[in-house]
């Protein structure tokens, strides 16, 4: 029986040697990461005493043995993060200990299997499509299956987290103190769903070409890129308008209304009267936005290239020099507006620390991609669509 012929992918070279290099670049990025976790492993096992392994891996301590100022992590909100302890997060001992058994009762085999398999479905797919983009086989395979499972696999898991992290929420609320006592839920929206929804986008584009070489109808699949351009514009919009009212807010009525912070997927009371004086509080709210707004703008003008290049790609205008600019623009706005957001947080943690008390008052200084909010993650993950955009087939002015 004779072995079919492959047709190779019509791919750019120069798109090629981008994506060869991109793929060893994962590989060992990814091999790299489990031999660092394979020795970390090690290490604690067998080199750390007793004390410090207890520190890394926690302990089953009983009621007796926990204090207020037991060590619970950190929490972190844009460039900087707060401590928590048993203390302020929780008031009591008794608290902290009816909170955890709130905690516990939550999880099980469930949420661990979505939680594991998701990011491990992801590498998986990312790799066996980075692969066939390599031997230019991606758009003779199909790759952009890989794409679109990896990014329904993100977006289910995500969906998945918010649940639990809002059953969580109201599970422990009875037991918190503080600024945790009207906390509320805050989904980022940029995070939580930006991500799968480009991960999809690229699956639908990179389809859209597969289509095309393969000589089949398009429409279904530039709908479905339309219909994905006005998702993401009309979300994107709506979260930004409703932060920025919500910011403004805050500033105008700072005499009688505490602000709400986001800490991961929390929002957190900013009390009024930890501050020295009501026009201090003030002032940072104010400065506050003017770090943001920036990271307001760059995202806008990211997400209406996004549209653009989503809307040129339904109409078979893909890799385009047109594309590759709109790209271009994005990854440089969101990396200056990058660089602001961090510089300027050095000036927000000195104000906290100076002119503030209580868990404000000693707050750390720390780059925002920690908190999941930094810009220049979506620089990478931008580099990336543009590379799979790339290959689909020569490069051709509007």
């Amino acid at each position: 029986m004779k072995k079919e012929n492959i047709v190779l992918d019509d791919i750019p070279e120069k798109a090629h040697k981008r994506i060869h290099t991109v793929n060893f670049a994962f590989l060992a990025l990814i091999v790299g990461a489990v031999l660092f976790f394979i020795s970390q492993a090690l290490f604690v096992m067998f080199v750390v005493d007793d004390e410090e392994r207890v520190a890394i891996l926690g302990s089953n301590e009983t009621v007796s043995e926990v204090t207020l100022d037991n060590f619970l992590g950190h929490d972190y909100c844009g460039t900087f993060y707060i401590w928590l302890t048993v203390g302020n997060n929780y008031g009591s001992v008794g608290n902290y200990e009816a909170a955890n058994n709130a905690g516990r009762a939550m999880k099980g085999i469930v949420d661990n299997t979505v939680r594991t398999s998701a990011p491990i479905l992801l590498l998986i797919c990312m790799l066996i499509a980075f692969r066939k983009a390599d031997k230019r086989l991606f758009f003779a395979h199909n790759g952009w299956r890989f794409l679109m499972t990896a990014g329904i696999a993100v977006l289910i898991q995500n969906i998945w987290s918010v649940s639990m992290q809002i059953l969580f929420i109201n599970a422990e609320q009875p037991f918190v103190t503080g600024i945790f006592e009207n906390r509320r839920y805050y989904c980022q929206v940029y995070h939580l769903f930006g991500i799968p929804a480009l991960i999809i986008m690229t699956a639908l584009i990179t389809r859209q070409h597969t289509l095309n070489v393969q000589k089949k109808d398009t429409s279904a699949n530039s709908k479905a890129l339309k219909a994905l351009s006005v998702l993401m514009g009309t979300v994107t919009a709506a979260f930004i308008l409703v932060r920025l009212i919500t910011r403004v807010y805050e500033i105008i009525n700072y005499k009688t209304y505490d602000a709400m912070l986001p800490f991961y997927s929390d929002l957190l009371t900013l009390p009024r009267e930890l501050a020295d004086s009501l026009e201090t509080y003030r002032e940072l709210l104010g400065f506050r936005l003017l770090k943001d707004m920036p990271v307001f703008i760059s995202s806008a003008v990211t997400v209406i290239m996004l549209i653009k290049i989503m809307l040129s790609s339904a109409r078979n205008e893909i890799n385009t020099t047109q594309n590759m600019k709109r790209f271009n623009i994005s990854m440089i706005l969101l990396f200056i507006s990058s660089l602001i957001f961090n510089i300027l947080g050095l000036h927000e943690v000195n104000v906290l620390n100076e002119h503030f008390e209580g868990i404000y008052g000693s707050v750390v200084y720390t780059i925002g991609l920690r908190a999941l909010c930094d810009p220049v993650l979506y620089v990478v993950i931008m580099w990336f669509v543009k590379t799979f955009v790339s290959i689909a087939g020569n490069n051709n002015t509007e």
